[in-house]
């Protein structure tokens, strides 16, 4: 992930990707990472153990932010700031 958070971070500056990064793993640990996979994951990532669940989906989230997606859509509308 790594890799992926440095291209998020040329993509949206420092301080925006921080921001989305940390909205991002906020949103995981609310929803859990079985609400989340519903949406991101297929059935079959989402056995091993919950951490590495959710970094499975935290990378994902970051791939589709990378492709445009925009930052609401990957939330849906369970983040606060978007509500």
């Amino acid at each position: 992930m790594p890799g992926l958070a440095a291209r998020l971070f040329s993509v949206l500056g420092r301080q925006n990707a921080l921001d989305e990064l940390r909205w991002m793993k906020q949103h995981l640990q609310r929803v859990g990472p079985t609400s989340a996979r519903l949406n991101s994951v297929p059935k079959c990532l989402a056995e091993p153990s919950q951490d590495a669940n959710l970094d499975v989906l935290l990378e994902q989230m970051i791939q589709r932010r990378l492709k445009g997606e925009p930052l609401q859509y990957i939330l849906g509308s369970s983040h606060p700031q978007f509500q």
